[in-house]
């Protein structure tokens, strides 16, 4: 099940976005819970299991909630896809936006050598 040890989290990016900033705390552990669920899936930022979505029951009772709680998460998922953070495609599947492009290699690359960039033009060799 595991695709990925790890994802990246742009702590930059996280703080400055008007989406992030604009969902209340419920919504942002979910979806973190989702991201993470995503990566373990595969590279695509699908929750799937094989080639068929993932229910919203089954993420219900992957995240340890009981049933009279659907109705509240069904919610909190419509507003991360009105803020433009989780996508529902055609077929029912809960897709994380921009995934690929923020676990990409070269997302971030150019502001991280710049930086670097920088750091060498002001250190002084004696």
């Amino acid at each position: 099940m595991l695709n990925r040890p790890w994802i990246k989290l742009w702590v930059e990016k996280w703080l400055g976005s008007r989406r992030i900033r604009a969902a209340r705390y419920e919504e942002l552990g979910l979806y973190i819970s989702i991201v993470i669920r995503a990566a373990a899936a595969g590279d695509s930022g699908e929750l799937r299991i094989g080639e068929r979505p993932w229910t919203l029951e089954e993420l219900a009772d992957d995240l340890g909630l009981d049933s009279r709680r659907t109705a509240r998460l069904r919610k909190r998922m419509e507003r991360l896809v009105d803020l433009g953070l989780l996508e529902i495609l055609p077929d029912g599947c809960i897709t994380v936006c921009r995934f690929t492009d923020l676990q990409s290699r070269e997302f971030g690359k150019n502001k991280l050598d710049s930086l670097i960039g920088g750091l060498a033009r002001k250190t002084r060799v004696r």
